[in-house]
């Protein structure tokens, strides 16, 4: 398990990540590129920002609430 801005991350909750995103559980931010979008989710009730690959269905980074840069 990894932390990130004091949010402990393992696999389980990337997993429950991807299912929130996927069942429409997480608040839609914008569209990076054509496969590349950013959802806002709570992590462990941290809101919490991340960049998700929809052709991989993968989590690429996590970033922190309101953060607009490029993942």
């Amino acid at each position: 398990m990894v932390e990130r801005f004091g949010i402990p991350v393992g696999d389980e909750t990337l997993r429950q990540v991807v299912l929130a995103i996927q069942q429409g559980k997480a608040t839609f931010i914008r569209k990076q590129s054509n496969r590349v979008t950013l959802w806002e989710v709570p992590i462990h009730d941290i809101l919490a920002r991340v960049a998700y690959d929809k052709n991989t269905k993968e989590i690429i980074t996590i970033l922190r609430p309101g953060d607009e840069s490029q993942y």
